[in-house]
């Protein structure tokens, strides 16, 4: 079918080394198959490896092929490996697909480099890991603050940082 086939051949390997029956072996294989060629279809037949492999990724984190489609228009003529592991990696750290599809097209819209990507994911991160909400420190860091997308590491905008839940002390 012209799918990548390393994948498949790593997802079998990852079942024996797991000690997996073989009809687990085979069912994870197929499903593998079966995003592969999914994610193909919504990115197009002239997609490279690596990016029906990322697209297959985003689809198995809940992102739907329609979505694909969309971020591929969003990009023509450019890879877009590095915005669908982005999407990827956000979807994982909790950000909500929805709000995670529409930020990585925000950065597409406006013609933004890799750099960009991969900078975004480490800011939501590091807010992320700083007590910001997920799906509020991504759009916050694609769209709401001008200037924010670069912001210093480790710097969390106030106005996404989690609340707290610390009562305040009585005093006796």
């Amino acid at each position: 079918d012209g799918l990548p086939t390393t994948p498949l051949i790593e997802k079998a390997l990852e079942g024996a080394s797991k000690r997996a029956t073989s009809a687990r072996i085979v069912a994870a294989v197929r499903a593998l198959r079966a995003d592969l060629g999914a994610a193909r279809a919504a990115l197009g037949t002239a997609s490279s490896e690596e990016e029906i492999v990322a697209g297959a990724s985003a689809l198995r984190a809940g992102v739907d092929a329609t979505t694909l489609g969309q971020l591929r228009a969003e990009r023509p003529g450019h890879a877009l490996t590095v915005p669908l592991a982005v999407l990827t990696d956000l979807i994982a750290r909790g950000v909500p697909v929805d709000t995670a599809a529409e930020v990585v097209a925000s950065l597409e819209r406006r013609g933004a480099p890799d750099g960009d990507f991969v900078a975004l994911r480490g800011n939501v991160e590091r807010d992320v890991r700083a007590g910001a909400l997920p799906a509020v420190a991504a759009a916050v860091r694609a769209h709401g603050v001008p200037g924010v997308l670069g912001a210093p590491p480790g710097q969390v905008i106030g106005a996404i940082a989690a609340p707290s839940h610390n009562k305040p002390s009585k005093k006796p």
